[in-house]
């Protein structure tokens, strides 16, 4: 038995036959969250629709005002944001981590504010899906995960360079962030004295250590400490990336603070953490897969939404028909349950998004 039949509401008819405008939109907001901002204002300028104006001559859909872009200034601001987010991410990449913090803090302080809550600011309603972060967003751990990096690419003796999507140049942190590269056996000799950049890392390390003693939590405390423990064992190599602990000085360490740091950027201006399309491809997946899973039968293709009709012809069934026989039956046990599935009953199928995407492309 399948629920009532209502009324869909205009919401949920947009949802199954989206209009040219919503789908700009969720384009347009996947180029925002991947920083794609020179392909987002490409794609906002040739993706206008046109209409044709009295004289039967094709014209773009802009309101009179615009002269240089049709992008208004909503749009405009999260463009703005978006640029700033990847400057910090390709800092943050490229191993620069104090020029990171100053960014941060001129163009987001509440990222790092020690005396600003964490805690989102935005406009949307109460109704609208929050999404959890998946690391830490409080400013206190940001701004001491930022200095622990930072302490590990001044230990850092081999340089290690970012080469930027789309970008034919290769950066690396300045010569006051690495060490000379030292003689080549790995550990430090204990009758040698301290260099000045020792001397310096030492200082750096000691400063750790007070910030994770002075964490309010006993668990932060001991995660941190435990943390700095392992970090600060780089001091006893010459050639730290030759150690057992090459792995802190790895790339995916950056990459794992630069995302940390844009879910906070996200966060802290009222943004999902990821974008709608993504948002709904992990939704449809879960959903699918639960009811895959749960072996539902689909209803009858006269009660399936216009929108579902089409999407479902996209995905492969298991069986050789859309429809469910019209002598197929549904038999019930003493406990209420359903009965394995009958010849010609259609399942959910599982969802693919590869599968889906193809056969929308064909």
């Amino acid at each position: 038995m399948y629920p009532r039949k209502e009324k869909p509401s205009v919401e949920s008819k947009r949802y199954f036959s989206p209009t040219p405008d919503d789908l700009r939109a969720l384009v347009f907001d996947y180029l925002c969250y991947g920083s794609y901002t020179k392909t987002a204002r490409a794609f906002m300028r040739d993706s206008l629709v046109q209409r044709t104006d009295i004289d039967e001559d094709e014209s773009m859909d802009v309101d009179d005002g615009a002269t240089e872009s049709p992008i208004d200034l909503a749009s405009e601001d999260r463009l703005r944001l978006a640029q700033l987010r990847k400057e910090i991410k390709i800092q943050i990449l490229s191993g620069k981590v104090d020029e990171a913090i100053t960014l941060l803090n001129t163009y987001f302080p509440a990222v790092l504010a020690q005396e600003h809550p964490a805690h989102p600011i935005s406009s949307a309603s109460p109704d609208t899906f929050a999404y959890i972060a998946p690391r830490s967003i409080d400013p206190t751990h940001l701004l001491l995960d930022l200095r622990i990096l930072g302490f590990i690419e001044a230990a850092r003796t081999v340089s290690l360079p970012y080469h930027p999507p789309g970008s034919s140049t290769l950066l690396t942190p300045s010569p006051s962030h690495t060490f000379p590269k030292p003689p080549k056996s790995s550990y430090a000799r204990d009758d040698s004295e301290p260099s000045e950049q020792q001397q310096l890392l030492l200082h750096k390390a000691q400063k750790l250590y007070s910030d994770a003693g002075c964490l309010p939590k006993p668990e932060d405390r001991a995660l941190y400490l435990k943390e700095l423990g392992n970090v600060s064992a780089l001091l006893a190599y010459t050639v730290p990336e030759e150690s057992t602990l090459a792995a802190y000085l790895d790339q995916a360490r950056r990459e794992e603070m630069a995302d940390q740091i844009e879910g906070a950027i996200l966060y802290h201006t009222g943004e999902l953490a990821v974008s709608k399309i993504e948002l709904g491809v992990r939704y449809t997946s879960v959903m699918w897969d639960w009811l895959n899973n749960d072996s539902v039968s689909l209803p009858p293709l006269a009660k399936r939404p216009p929108g579902v009709q089409r999407f479902l012809s996209c995905l492969p069934f298991n069986n050789k028909s859309n429809e469910p026989s019209a002598s197929t039956t549904v038999d019930h046990t003493s406990s209420g349950k359903k009965s394995p599935e009958k010849d010609g009953e259609l399942r959910v199928p599982p969802f693919d998004l590869t599968d889906f995407l193809d056969a929308k492309l064909r």
